[in-house]
């Protein structure tokens, strides 16, 4: 068991198109997000996203476009599900 869902982890971290980076970069851009809508009570604005970021707008624009998201197996997981 423990051998399969390592390989299917495996091969869904082949599949996937972005790099650690990219993965870093979402990841601290949902943080801010998260933090600015703690602080504001809102949504925060492109423009305050990007200041707690430090990044330029297109870079902004370049994070948001590479937004995929994924279910982690161990979220998916059921031992008692025929698909797995």
């Amino acid at each position: 068991k423990i051998r399969v869902r390592g390989a299917m982890l495996d091969e869904v971290r082949r599949a996937a198109h972005d790099s650690r980076t990219a993965r870093t970069r979402r990841a601290a851009y949902d943080r801010a997000a998260e933090t600015l809508r703690g602080q504001l009570g809102r949504e925060p604005s492109r423009a305050e996203l990007a200041r707690a970021l430090e990044v330029s707008d297109a870079d902004l624009l370049a994070i948001e476009a590479s937004a995929v998201r994924l279910t982690p197996i161990e979220d998916a997981y059921d031992e008692t599900s025929l698909a797995f």
